[in-house]
């Protein structure tokens, strides 16, 4: 069982890795802790962008290092999933487990 405290300090530390990396591209962020240091990370792109594909990558990077605990040599699993969508976003996560951090404003 995932402890919520520890999931979100976790979650603060996503937050904080995407802070000033996420275009105007990005339509969505959704995150996912499956056990200790195991994540999922998904984000909606608008259009296939390979700068958006790095910034996340480094975003990830940033994550990893703010997360990582003592000992350091414990397995760390961050899974970037980038999915390519136009069609009107779902308010709801479509799998159980996942937290929404971002969400562009639809009219």
């Amino acid at each position: 069982m995932i402890d919520v405290n520890e999931r979100n300090g976790v979650f603060v530390n996503l937050a904080h890795a995407c802070l000033g990396r996420l275009s105007p591209n990005v339509r969505r962020v959704d995150f996912a802790m499956d056990a200790y240091q195991a994540f999922r990370v998904r984000v909606v792109l608008r259009e296939e962008s390979q700068n958006d594909r790095e910034e996340l990558r480094e975003a990830m990077e940033d994550f990893e290092a703010s997360t990582r605990q003592p000992p350091y040599d414990l397995p760390f699993d961050v899974a970037l999933e980038i999915r390519i969508d136009t069609d009107p976003l779902r308010w709801r996560t479509e799998d159980d487990g996942f937290l929404g951090l971002y969400w562009e404003k639809q009219d």
